[in-house]
């Protein structure tokens, strides 16, 4: 991509509040390959298709702001950790030194995605 527009694409998955929530799947706690579709699509009709591409994985099943153990245990009994804001500071701070000097920034995201970017919207603009 280029390297002055940057998209940066946090995904989205299931939000993870409780024991519960674990034990009936609705948590998201590995992160899997972003499919290569919609705005990431390097296709010439995606007005974004020639944009450096920044994905945010999403595997914590914390909208992108925890940063703690929970109490809880996943179906290995491992204690469930949630550390999306972790995940994203390291990948704010390596879009920030690789990407000094943008002429164009895109933040989007799915789903819980879609709520990170509410959270973080302000720090990334501040940047």
């Amino acid at each position: 991509g280029h390297a002055h527009k940057l998209l940066l694409y946090f995904e989205g998955g299931g939000a993870c509040t409780s024991q519960r929530d674990v034990d009936l799947n609705f948590c998201k706690l590995t992160p899997k390959v972003a499919s290569l579709d919609g705005v990431l699509s390097r296709n010439s009709s995606n007005p974004f298709w020639d944009y450096s591409v920044i994905v945010v994985t999403y595997c914590s099943g914390d909208i992108f702001v925890a940063s703690l153990a929970q109490p809880w245990k996943d179906s290995n009994s491992q204690t469930v950790q949630q550390r999306g804001y972790d995940n994203t500071r390291a990948a704010l701070d390596w879009a920030a030194a690789n990407f000094p000097q943008l002429s164009d920034l895109v933040i989007a995201g799915s789903s819980a995605g879609a709520m990170g970017i509410q959270w973080w919207s302000t720090h990334i603009l501040g940047t």
